[in-house]
């Protein structure tokens, strides 16, 4: 017999999760707060890419978020937007903690209130486990935990329960590399004329986090996703679900673990969303 014991099983049970979505609400509001200071006196703007900035900001956010997950959860994985900071065990068999430091960084840099901290936990297989966002210039933070519910600022939350789609406010977030998830350039934009032709309205509002949260209030009724990042939706996701919306992948499947093309809604209305999305 080898002496050599196997790794414990990542926790996923509830005074886990409880403990987990305590830890990661503190680490948020510190992280909000450096963020803040940056916010307040200006940072100057860099480019990783094609439409795609980048601040001293978001790497100095993600490098304390990091720093404090690693040292609270040692024996998790900690990945990161920008891939700063410390670096914790492989994803491989461990819960995994998805951070996004400031999600949102084009709204940030232009001086717009829309973005936020975006902390995730997900399981050994992506399963989503805890969701903590703050978005400072709302002063609201938003949590969730499986099983356990979702808040802002302590409250509960809930999504919205409109049953037509004509009384539907849709919000968008397709990247460039949406199309090769929902069909192709043609039929996403036929996809969204149709949202338009047939939804109360449809809203961008350049952050994930954003869309997520405001779904999950029922202050927009639905999401329409395409082309995010793990970072960008894993703590949204949780979030969204605990608030009692629907959330399917591009196949129609159920949404239980990181997924980055999705819709999310009310569920009476989203098998016609999804309908008019797809054109099937």
């Amino acid at each position: 017999m080898s002496s050599t014991s196997s790794p414990a099983p990542a926790r996923t049970d509830a005074p886990a999760l409880q403990h987990a979505r305590g830890v990661a609400t503190a680490i948020a509001v510190e992280a909000g707060d450096l963020a803040m200071s940056w916010y307040h006196r200006g940072v100057a703007t860099e480019e990783k890419g094609h439409a795609d900035l980048v601040s001293e900001a978001d790497r100095q956010v993600e490098a304390l978020v990091k720093r404090r997950l690693v040292e609270a959860f040692p024996e998790d994985a900690v990945v990161g937007e920008e891939g700063t900071g410390p670096t914790s065990v492989p994803t491989e068999g461990a819960r995994r903690w998805y951070v996004d430091p400031i999600d949102g960084t084009t709204n940030f840099l232009k001086g717009l209130p829309d973005w936020g901290v975006s902390i995730g936990l997900a399981g050994p297989a992506d399963e989503l486990l805890v969701g903590v966002i703050v978005m400072p210039r709302h002063g609201t933070l938003f949590s969730a935990a499986r099983g356990m519910g979702a808040t802002r600022n302590g409250v509960p939350i809930h999504a919205s329960t409109v049953d037509r789609v004509d009384r539907t406010l849709m919000c968008y977030a397709l990247t460039a590399r949406a199309p090769e998830a929902w069909g192709g350039p043609d039929r996403m934009r036929a996809g969204y004329l149709a949202l338009v032709g047939n939804a109360l309205g449809t809203r961008m509002q350049g952050c994930s986090v954003a869309d997520l949260t405001s779904v999950a209030t029922g202050v927009i009724d639905a999401s329409w996703a395409g082309g995010m990042s793990p970072w960008d939706v894993a703590a949204g996701l949780t979030i969204v679900l605990e608030a009692g919306a629907r959330v399917t992948d591009v196949e129609g499947n159920p949404v239980t673990t990181v997924t980055t093309d999705f819709l999310a809604s009310p569920p009476a209305v989203h098998d016609e969303l999804r309908a008019l999305i797809t054109g099937g």
